[in-house]
């Protein structure tokens, strides 16, 4: 009958306490106890195999779920039983995940084949019992999964045994959070089969995800998720929530600082503090803003005394008063709406660091013309390192977008432009490793880095188990590409690259981030066109569909040609933007392949002084005051 009906109610039974259930549920003698592997929800033990359905207060939603469905252990019959029936509500409707699947199948056939084909991959959070949230919703790893830990046992003897109950229990994988908490990953099928039937049911927790989030999209304010936390209500934040602080070791000479203030002054934020490295520099910057207007804005302008980024960050951090920090050099322009169309990215509670899309602004050298011969290479030869700079951004846009769509994981947030929580940067910890971070090579340690300021901010805001989001809402635009700071911009960049190739070595970021590991880290360290271009063309040379090739000149040529179209992959916008661009740098003039190739050299020397901690291609020539 159950088989048939999938539940079956019981009247009359004299049932007035948990001994009374737990009795009679024990005279069907059905097999053993289920025991509960992974709970997460408010219960207390009441009675021999009895327990509360749930403890959560009475304005907590709970939706259509199946009960451990989330699980590889889950138990295979339920008893409910009502000791106090309430005047109203309290009600536990009952649904057939038998009829829901026939449903389903019915009015989306396609989803249930996917269903079946896929699996659901599903992660589970769990406190340390020692976290004061652990309290506030009701469970913790601990209680939950260590069922062998001993009061006197070490942490990392508490994290083996509980391991040890996920891979021998549940097939699940382990991913230990900064803060301590345990996030519970397990692949699971979307439609399961009754042993006794083999009929297939929707048992997957699917439903109550999709209805949960149904709700949230409806009523944001009051809607509840399970399994019974109360939706924190949506930040909202305008630009008033945002102080920008903008480093500058160049004034007079900056030919962009006036105009960069002005697309600050624009988006109107509550404060603009402007970072110089002595004490002329700051004046010069006063004298600037006196023949500006800077109406509704604070504006604080100071000197760190120091030429270096990290520390003019910091310097007026702990003056800050909104939420939000917006970091930029001081060569970027924004647009007018730029704070409005990136601030609803914050809007989560859990976001931490938001980067946005970036472009260089295009020099258009070659205008005006038609010019002499020398007067327009002259020209070519500015419009292609800009060609160059934007090439930069643009693949750095392409990758972020990839990642972020892949694994939600992102290698870096540009310091150019990003947005932060505020008390991020002022946790004293952060400030103290931001500005003293040291890098060790086997049994050498050296350091402080200078360079390389985003990398330490996005591993940080990741360590603390924050989000990290890139808002694609918006764009900023900077100047980049000028010969030949631009290849010492390269050169500091690759040194970078390889001194945080640490990253590699934190477990939890392959457990997290696999895509983002192949697609940018891992090229990134080993990017070398000549040498690996060189390679494939000497595999074909050697291959036998080269030796019975009837034009293996053509062929050679044609694999060449592939290589290099392939290039284009990543920058075809800039293509499509600007057509024109595409004879003049890469076909028939084949200028990007030859930079290309000349980076792979960069590469190698980067890769030979990898040690050389300087901020090559940043203006350094600092007074101490």
């Amino acid at each position: 009958m159950r088989n048939i009906a999938g539940a079956i109610l019981f009247r009359g039974f004299p049932v007035k306490t948990a001994e009374d259930l737990s009795k009679i549920t024990k005279a069907f003698k059905f097999p053993q106890p289920h025991q509960e592997v992974g709970l997460s929800g408010k219960r207390s033990t009441v009675g021999d195999n009895v327990k509360t359905a749930n403890e959560e207060p009475s304005h907590v939603k709970f939706y259509f779920h199946d009960e451990y469905g989330r699980s590889a252990h889950f138990p295979g019959i339920v008893f409910f039983n009502s000791q106090i029936v309430p005047d109203e509500g309290g009600q536990t409707p009952l649904l057939s995940t038998i009829e829901l699947y026939d449903r389903v199948r019915d009015e989306l056939p396609e989803f249930v084949n996917d269903l079946t084909e896929n699996c659901i991959i599903g992660r589970q959070y769990y406190p340390d019992k020692q976290d004061p949230e652990a309290k506030t919703i009701g469970w913790n790893w601990q209680d939950s999964y260590g069922f062998d830990i001993e009061p006197s046992d070490a942490l990392e003897t508490q994290r083996r045994k509980v391991e040890h109950v996920l891979e021998s229990r549940l097939k699940a994988e382990a991913e230990w959070q900064p803060n301590g908490a345990l996030h519970v990953l397990q692949r699971l099928p979307a439609v399961r089969r009754i042993e006794s039937t083999g009929q297939p049911v929707l048992f997957n927790g699917l439903g109550a995800t999709l209805y949960s989030w149904t709700c949230l999209v409806d009523n944001r304010k009051t809607q509840h998720t399970l399994p019974g936390q109360p939706l924190k209500a949506d930040r909202e934040f305008t630009s008033k929530d945002v102080t920008i602080i903008l480093p500058t070791v160049q004034v007079s000479d900056n030919p962009n600082l006036r105009e960069c203030l002005e697309t600050c002054f624009t988006n109107n934020p509550k404060g603009v503090f402007i970072i110089t490295d002595n004490q002329d520099r700051a004046k010069e910057v006063n004298d600037l803003l006196l023949t500006m207007k800077t109406d509704g804005v604070q504006v604080k302008v100071s000197s760190a005394d120091v030429a270096s980024k990290r520390h003019q960050m910091l310097h007026l951090v702990n003056d800050v008063k909104t939420p939000l920090i917006c970091y930029l050099d001081d060569h970027v322009f924004l647009p007018p709406t730029f704070l409005e169309k990136v601030l609803p990215e914050f809007k989560d509670e859990n976001v931490g660091l938001c980067g946005t899309m970036k472009s260089v602004r295009r020099e258009d050298h070659l205008a005006g013309g038609p010019y002499p011969f020398l007067e327009w290479l002259k020209r070519w030869w500015k419009a292609f390192w800009n060609f160059l700079g934007r090439v930069y951004l643009e693949r750095h846009n392409t990758d972020l977008s990839v990642t972020d769509a892949l694994d939600n994981s992102h290698f870096v947030i540009s310091g150019r432009a990003m947005l932060i929580e505020a008390p991020i940067m002022k946790d004293p910890e952060f400030q103290d490793g931001f500005k003293n971070e040291m890098k060790r090579f086997f049994f050498w340690t050296f350091g402080p880095i200078a360079a390389g300021d985003d990398n330490y901010i996005t591993r940080w805001v990741r360590r603390i188990g924050k989000k990290i989001v890139f808002s694609r809402a918006t764009e900023i635009q900077t100047t980049l590409g000028v010969y030949p700071k631009f290849i010492f911009q390269c050169l500091r960049w690759k040194r970078t690259t390889i001194v945080n190739a640490d990253v590699l070595t934190e477990p939890s970021l392959w457990r997290q981030a696999p895509w983002t590991i192949w697609v940018t880290y891992i090229p990134m360290l080993t990017n070398g066109a000549l040498f690996w271009d060189s390679f494939l063309v000497y595999l074909l040379w050697g291959s036998k569909l080269y030796s019975e090739a009837n034009s293996p000149g053509l062929l050679t040529f044609s694999l060449m040609l592939f290589i290099y179209l392939a290039k284009a992959v990543r920058i075809v916008r800039l293509f499509r933007d600007h057509p024109g661009d595409f004879f003049l740098f890469f076909l028939p003039i084949p200028a990007y392949l030859l930079f290309i190739y000349f980076h792979s050299l960069i590469s190698i020397w980067a890769y030979l002084t990898w040690w050389d901690r300087s901020w090559s291609g940043r203006k350094l020539n600092a007074k101490k005051n």
